[in-house]
């Protein structure tokens, strides 16, 4: 059985479906009452102790992020608020691991991917050794969605976005020119034509 599509806030919808198809198919899986899907009701990671103002605890608790500049050949860690909007964006995605998230900004990972979008280097590098991120499109695509919701900016970063995540997973000089073709080829066939 494969269930392909949809949209991710249908996912329990959908996996309940799948296990209702499986039971109906094959009455040896069935076991009592047991059997009925119950992934409604089942806790997400993440969910245990968010609240609607986590992100404000997120804000007070990481008021400064350290982010990389280069100058010349010496990398510079500078400090920097971590906005509203970023805050907001990790208690929304991440729940209680949110915090999780933040540390990894305040270690140094808290430049933003793209320059008009939310999404820290700090979640790239979360998503890669808590969430199985195996690709840059895992990561943009499935993670984030950045990929759709701009395709243009995606590719303007996409070589600093290929060297962290290489750099995360020690990717190879052909694995990291593979991901950027990879990714390229993908943003380039939903990017809407140029005016």
């Amino acid at each position: 059985i494969s269930s392909v599509g949809g949209h991710w806030s249908d996912y329990r919808l959908r996996a309940c479906e799948v296990v209702d198809t499986l039971l109906e198919m094959d009455e040896s899986l069935k076991r009592g009452s047991d059997s009925e899907c119950r992934t409604e009701f089942v806790k997400l990671l993440g969910s245990d102790e968010w609240d609607p103002s986590s992100f404000a605890f997120i804000i007070r608790d990481f008021e400064e992020v350290r982010i990389p500049r280069t100058t010349g050949r010496r990398v510079v860690m500078e400090t920097s608020k971590m906005e509203e909007s970023v805050a907001r964006r990790l208690a929304s995605a991440y729940g209680d691991q949110a915090y999780r998230v933040g540390r990894l900004a305040v270690q140094g990972f808290g430049r933003k991917i793209l320059p008009s979008h939310s999404v820290m280097e700090a979640e790239l590098v979360y998503c890669v050794h808590n969430e199985m991120a195996m690709t840059v499109l895992d990561f943009l695509a499935r993670r984030t969605r950045l990929a759709y919701l701009d395709p243009k900016e995606c590719l303007d970063a996409l070589p600093q976005i290929v060297q962290l995540m290489g750099e995360q997973l020690s990717w190879t000089a052909e694995r990291r020119e593979a991901e950027l073709d990879a990714t390229t080829d993908f943003l380039k066939s939903i990017s809407p034509p140029a005016e």
